[in-house]
């Protein structure tokens, strides 16, 4: 789940209904697009216009994929369109 005005993407127990932990990404943190195998999340992070690139195993960043000049990144469909991921369903 993304906190936009914080900035940070929470990690929620959803059992415990609890934050577990606060991962802070940025300005206007919105739009959450999770690998298929579970692996990664993809994190538009649109008012600093780059998509952070969370490993859920550790819960960490561990990438911010090299911006095209003058693109903007604005949620969940620019994320998919940026890595060209395939549609699930």
């Amino acid at each position: 789940m993304t906190d936009l005005d914080a900035g940070e993407l929470l990690v929620l127990d959803v059992a415990n209904r609890t934050v577990t932990k606060k991962i802070p990404l940025g300005k206007m943190v919105e739009g959450i697009l999770m690998q298929p195998d579970g692996a990664k999340a993809y994190v538009a992070v649109n008012g600093d216009n780059y998509i952070a690139v969370i490993d859920l195993k550790t819960m960490t960043v561990t990438g911010r994929p090299r911006d095209r000049q003058g693109a903007r990144r604005d949620g969940v469909g620019e994320v998919a369109l940026s890595f060209r991921l395939p549609a699930s369903g």
